[in-house]
């Protein structure tokens, strides 16, 4: 049978035990989360923009199921749905169960299933399979955002684990790249200015590549800068084509791609809807509907703001922010390095947001701070009522100058700690109860996670 054909085919190690000798696996953080799961009950859900790596996530955890869990071959059983002729598989829940028992062993088996939106009421299919309490531990994947959450979600509830899968982040090249140790307190100023003496350049670099060209892998693993752009154009025609006209059914794709050039245009600047209606000549629902089918997939975010009095903070406005800023810089057409742009600040800017965005927890909100007189703080780290303030400088600084808008801040608000992020000074001042540490972008990245832990 034909389908049987296509599983065996993408099964190879069914065939080959040596398929995975073959293979290079980038570490990513990612899947070791995953593995603190895979024990349990829950169906394991990853989601994220297309080519972030979700396959190869799955064929790692496949690998370390075989290799370190010594679980049988034959009870392994991996769907990519993208081959339409793997539906059939799926139509019927007695008709699979069939087919893993005859194609398995004895023992628990694993059921993987890539691009999971691919098939009609997934959500439902999976709350069906996995209320029968088999021997069965199921992992899926998504592209879509919009189709996996309002289907998964729902009928989902207390039975699923969703990882996010995002393009490389700077810790995951820095490890990748240089193997460097990692393990320092994000506040000891002294470690700090030896390692930025030491290798201060190298981990810049991998800032700066991540600022040019993004993290996404297919793009990563190309050597030439030509063959990245090339990767960056086949990854943005993939999701107008496939996400945005087949899947999502836009009939205005044209509007909708003047729309996302706008936004990259203004990257790290407040959204005016009024006048993207005007330049793109729509009508305010379609943009507005426009605008949460790019934050849905995975293009962009829109940030908005953190207050607490309407009178005199801003409290609608959004500001957008890119996920990745290579693709960002394909849409503009700008791959010239950092030091010559002239949009250097708000893309070093985007480039802290996207790297806070993959590392944030669920917990930690990241917003935006403005007041009416035009006071600005570029990112609130919020939790409960706690609160960390963090302001970005693209360039070189001399001094120790907090800025008046964090004065300000931190006078209404009270956070113990605060932080201003250049190119290069390192420093601690003090600001009545606030400890403000001013330290390059690229070693506060390294270490946000226990940025995350004080608030």
């Amino acid at each position: 049978m034909q389908r049987v054909r296509i599983f065996e085919l993408q099964n190879p190690w069914r065939q080959n035990k040596d398929f995975f000798d073959q293979a290079k696996y980038i570490p990513r953080d990612a899947f070791q989360k995953l593995m603190q799961w895979i024990d349990t009950d829950d169906i394991l859900v990853l989601l994220g923009a297309r080519q972030t790596g979700k396959s190869t996530l799955l064929f790692k955890t496949i690998f370390e199921l075989i290799e370190s869990k010594r679980i049988d071959l034959n009870n392994i059983f991996y769907f990519n749905l993208d081959n339409i002729l793997l539906h059939s598989f799926f139509m019927d829940i007695p008709q699979l169960v069939d087919f893993l028992e005859e194609f398995g062993a004895e023992g628990e088996k694993y059921l993987f299933i890539d691009e999971i939106q691919r098939l009609e009421n997934c959500g439902l299919f999976l709350k069906q399979l996995y209320d029968l309490k088999l021997p069965l531990k199921i992992i899926v994947s998504g592209s879509s955002s919009l189709e996996i959450r309002s289907k998964i979600k729902e009928s989902l509830t207390g039975r699923k684990k969703i990882f996010e899968i995002t393009p490389f982040s700077l810790p995951e090249l820095v490890q990748t790249e240089n193997n460097l140790d990692l393990n320092w307190e994000i506040h000891d100023l002294s470690v700090i200015n030896k390692k930025e003496k030491n290798y201060g350049h190298v981990i810049r670099s991998i800032a700066e590549y991540l600022m040019a060209f993004g993290g996404y892998p297919k793009v990563f693993l190309q050597k030439q800068n030509g063959n990245k752009i090339i990767e960056l154009e086949e990854l943005y025609s993939s999701y107008i084509e496939k996400d945005i006209v087949n899947f999502i059914g836009i009939l205005n794709p044209e509007i909708f791609n003047k729309l996302i050039l706008l936004l990259a245009h203004q990257i790290g600047n407040l959204v005016n809807l009024n006048e993207l209606t005007a330049s793109l000549q729509a009508n305010r629902p379609i943009v507005q509907r426009y605008l949460f089918f790019i934050s849905a997939t995975y293009i962009a975010d829109l940030l908005s703001p953190f207050y607490t009095n309407k009178r005199k903070e801003v409290i609608k406005s959004q500001k957008v922010y890119y996920l990745d800023c290579g693709l960002r810089n394909f849409i503009v057409d700008n791959f010239n390095p950092i030091e010559y742009r002239t949009d250097k600040g708000a893309l070093v800017e985007n480039f802290v947001y996207q790297e806070m965005k993959k590392q944030r927890n669920p917990s930690t909100l990241i917003k935006f701070w403005r007041t009416q007189n035009m006071a600005e703080i570029d990112f609130i780290l919020t939790k409960a009522d706690k609160t960390i303030p963090i302001e970005v400088k693209s360039g070189v600084i001399r001094q120790s100058n907090p800025g008046r808008a964090m004065i300000s801040f931190i006078k209404k608000y009270h956070p113990k700690y605060g932080y201003v992020l250049s190119e290069n000074h390192i420093d601690k001042i003090g600001i009545n109860d606030c400890q403000l540490f001013f330290l390059p972008y690229h070693w506060f990245l390294l270490q946000f996670n226990q940025a995350l832990e004080l608030i």
